[in-house]
């Protein structure tokens, strides 16, 4: 069996989802989403092959946000110990390549120029949220963990105690 965490709001418990179904579900319903907004947004492109490009656009976009998430909760579950060990440095670099990212987006944006390099600024801005947003939940597990782990007593390359 598959041990969801599960929290209560206002007396109703809500599971999380599984991550084969987030990496399934959500980009589908992403994709409906994308193609029934751009063909209110857009009505005289009501053709099937616009409506085609924009679910395969949907699809695509909603790949990328919810497979990230999805595989950091396989990594959550499988790995967890090394995980809450290493997330704040997980969170720190990534704040910092997204840091530079927006400052050069801002450096492009006042000097009016948009090349290749602002492409990927853009990119690492967005992953960076992703990623930041799969490893939200870890300051929840260091709460589980044994107070020896959670204080980080024991070594994250042998698992041996520190001297």
């Amino acid at each position: 069996m598959d041990r969801r965490e599960s929290v209560t709001y206002a007396r109703v418990s809500v599971k999380s989802l599984r991550p084969k179904v987030l990496v399934t579900v959500g980009p589908a319903l992403f994709a409906i989403a994308m193609a029934v907004g751009f063909w209110i947004a857009l009505p005289d492109s009501g053709e099937a092959a616009d409506l085609g490009w924009w679910l395969l656009v949907g699809a695509v976009c909603g790949l990328a946000l919810f497979g990230p998430i999805a595989a950091a909760g396989v990594i959550r579950r499988r790995h967890s110990e090394w995980l809450v060990r290493h997330s704040v440095w997980i969170q720190w670099y990534t704040s910092a390549a997204m840091m530079l990212a927006l400052g050069y987006l801002i450096a492009c944006t006042l000097h009016r120029l948009f090349d290749g390099l602002a492409l990927i600024a853009m990119l690492i801005t967005f992953l960076g949220a992703v990623i930041r947003i799969a490893l939200g939940e870890v300051p929840k597990q260091i709460e589980k963990l044994p107070p020896d782990l959670a204080l980080g007593t024991t070594s994250s390359s042998h698992g041996q105690p520190k001297p």
